[in-house]
Parts: structure tokens; C-alpha cells; sequence
């Protein structure tokens, strides 16, 4: 979607422009004032705006602009950091034993966990339409604000940090190391085969520039990033704390060449 002040891209949900703050609902208020390159508008008066409520098995998981609950827990919605969610089930001979739909939500000190497979005797769709209600309010609330972060960050130049890895204008950077299992066995299919040094392998596995980067898959809880064609890092959607805001963020930096805007690489 379009912003109405700048025309700059926003992806789709933003209650803000990432670029210029304006207002995605209305047309642009001239009366706004520029203070610290930041566009503001008086605070309403009124009650918060209500994303959602969603019963999970008797206790409310409420999400409004202003804070999120759920049972005794409380994040301040504009605190939140972080944010992972995914499902797990567990089988022993064939038969599920177990099963999890599972949304943590993180500030900078607390973590609000919700679980939505609670309760006994629930149907499975039930449970799946919890999930799928309680990911739904979050939407606006907590994942349009943390892609139009990383977006703003990219653009900038600051970067942002998802797992191990680090994405700025020159690409996505690995914190580790390859190992020295994986150096050894290189060293040695250089030394019989040919091929790529150690060093230049190593330099493969830290840093993929944005000209080779090759795009991203998401499967089996996973988003996979790859050099070219080959897989290069991946992360689980459950496990890893805002690696399900890469999905969106790349599926809104692939149309119209808009990752080159971002990242100042000119088109391919």
C-alpha cells in the first residue's frame, strides 16, 4: 500500500508510513509539525484502538494499540521486541502424544507466552482456529510495527539482527564460524580436488552479498535463505526470535526491485 504524504511503498496492514509516519488511514494533515525529522500528530484523547480478543479456553488474549494481555501477563504493545510462534506435535508409534501452538511475544525484559492448544478434550480445529485468530491481531499490532523496523533499519543503514545473522546494505553477515570439522574436511577436498580454498570458504559462510543472495523458501517450520541455489542459512519459524518477520519483509522487498532502493545496489 501507498502512503498518501511520500507514494513510498509500505507493506500491507501498516497503520503508519515507516518512512514519512504519516497516517496509512487518512489523507495527509498539513498541520503536522517536523521535529526531529519526525512527524507528530496530537495524542487522542480516546479509549485505545481494539486489534482483537481471542477465547482461549476461558482466558482472553486481548491485543489493543496500547497493551497486550493474557491471563496475568501484560506487555506494553509499543515495548514488544520480539516475536516467534509455530506449532510442535509429538508422536510415539504413529499416535500423538503431545501437541503445541505456541506465540511468544518479548519486550526487552519480559517474555508473554500463549499457548493455544489448552484445554481438554478440544478438537484440533478448535486449537488451529485459536492460532489462527491469535495470529491475526497480532498482525497489525506486532508484526506490521518489527518489518517496518527492519525495513527503516535496512534503509538507513543501522541493520538488524534475526538469529545469528546480521542484515545491512552489504548483504546478510554470519556471527560463527564454519568449524574446525568442516575446515578440515574442506582443506582436505581442496588439496585432492581442487577448487575453493578454506579462506574463501569461510568468507562464503560469514557473508552472502546481496548479488548473490538467491532468495528465501519456508517449509517444515523453517525459512531457508540461499546463495543462488544453494541453501546458505536457516532458521525455525518456532525457535528463533523474529525469524517469521523475514517472510513478509522479503516478500515486500521482492516487488519492484524494491530490495536494490533499500540497499543501494541498483538494479540486477
Amino acid at each position: 500500500m501507498l502512503c498518501p504524504r511520500c507514494s513510498t511503498p509500505n507493506p500491507e496492514g501498516s497503520a503508519n508510513c515507516f518512512s514519512c509516519g504519516q497516517c496509512m488511514t487518512k489523507a495527509p494533515d498539513r498541520v503536522l509539525q517536523r521535529r526531529s525529522g519526525v512527524l507528530t500528530e496530537p495524542r487522542a484523547l480516546s479509549e485505545p484502538k481494539e486489534f482483537g480478543r481471542v477465547d482461549i479456553n476461558g482466558s482472553i488474549f486481548l491485543v489493543t494499540e496500547r497493551e497486550i494481555s493474557f491471563e496475568q501477563d501484560i506487555l506494553q504493545t509499543a515495548a514488544i521486541t520480539g516475536i516467534r510462534f509455530g506449532i510442535y506435535k509429538h508422536y510415539v508409534n504413529g499416535i500423538r502424544s503431545s501437541q503445541s501452538y505456541k506465540i511468544w511475544l518479548s519486550d526487552p525484559h519480559r517474555v508473554l507466552a500463549i499457548e493455544c492448544a489448552k484445554g481438554f478434550l478440544v478438537s484440533d480445529s478448535k486449537i488451529e482456529q485459536r492460532y489462527q485468530d491469535a495470529l491475526k491481531v497480532l498482525w497489525p499490532a506486532v508484526m506490521v510495527p518489527l518489518v517496518s523496523h527492519f525495513l527503516d533499519a535496512l534503509a538507513a543503514g543501522r541493520g538488524f539482527t534475526v538469529g545469528d545473522l546480521t542484515f545491512d546494505k552489504s548483504g546478510l553477515h554470519r556471527a560463527g564460524s564454519m568449524g574446525a570439522l568442516a575446515k578440515g574436511a574442506f582443506g582436505l577436498w581442496s588439496s585432492v580436488a581442487g577448487g575453493k580454498s578454506v579462506e574463501q570458504r569461510e568468507a562464503e559462510y560469514r557473508h552472502l552479498p546481496w548479488s548473490d543472495y538467491g532468495g528465501h523458501t519456508t517449509a517444515s517450520g523453517k525459512i531457508h535463505l540461499y546463495r543462488n541455489k544453494a541453501s546458505w542459512a536457516d532458521f525455525s519459524l518456532r525457535d528463533t526470535w523474529n525469524a517469521v518477520c523475514l517472510d513478509p519483509m522479503f516478500d515486500f522487498l521482492y516487488k519492484e526491485g524494491r530490495l536494490w532502493k533499500f540497499v543501494g545496489g541498483g538494479q540486477r
